[in-house]
């Protein structure tokens, strides 16, 4: 819940910070720059009595304090507004931030998107986590950048290795490999990558590519 309210109140803070100065046709542009606007954020927080925390568009001279109560206020009208009262329940981050694997060609032809892209659900994470999952502003909250595969490797002991790639080894949509590492890559788990010839014929479910020429 923390998540979901602090990533929409973000949401709207920018928005709040540079929408009077920029403009229903740059603010959009500026949103979709998320490394800029974080680094610029970062920094005006701790300048309470910056000018860009007035709203120009007021007689009044706004605070820091004052700009960002009214992007929380926002953000909780907006969560009420998209998913009901039950706080707890519905305003979580997963509700908003899930992940589509969308295929390169046919990810926007119907029907066929429902059979080559993969729906791997709510997804921790943003940009600036360690566990990064990344958006556009401009179009919040579904993950449109992260990491398509993940290896670690013991040195000591290579059969020790682990990986995950993000949708499964194969390209083919009714292979049972094309989606089966889904849980594992939004779970950050990994399976077995063994290295040595004894420990890879050693593991379960191997199979063989047998490659033979032609007679």
């Amino acid at each position: 819940m923390g998540a979901g309210i602090f990533e929409v109140t973000y949401w709207f803070l920018i928005q709040e910070i540079v929408g009077d100065e920029l403009g229903e046709e740059l603010t959009p542009e500026y949103l979709s720059r998320f490394s800029q606007h974080a680094m610029f954020v970062d920094r005006l927080i701790g300048e309470p009595d910056s000018p860009w925390w007035d709203d120009t568009t007021t007689p009044e001279r706004e605070t820091r304090d004052e700009i960002v109560a009214r992007a929380l206020e926002k953000a909780v009208e907006w969560w009420g507004r998209s998913y009901g009262d039950l706080v707890d329940k519905d305003w979580t981050w997963g509700k908003v931030h899930t992940t589509t694997f969308r295929h390169p060609v046919l990810s926007s032809i119907s029907p066929l998107d429902r059979l080559f892209n993969i729906e791997a659900g709510p997804t921790d994470g943003d940009s600036q986590t360690p566990q990064a999952n990344g958006f556009s502003f401009n179009e919040p909250f579904g993950v449109r950048a992260g990491p398509g595969y993940r290896q670690i490797w013991d040195v000591g002991n290579w059969d020790e290795g682990r990986t995950v790639i993000a949708g499964g080894q194969s390209g083919h949509p009714m292979h049972p490999n094309f989606a089966d590492l889904v849980p594992f890559w939004r779970e950050v788990r990994y399976i077995p990558m063994p290295w040595s010839r004894e420990a890879v014929e050693a593991a379960p479910n191997t199979r063989t590519l047998r490659l033979e020429p032609q007679p």
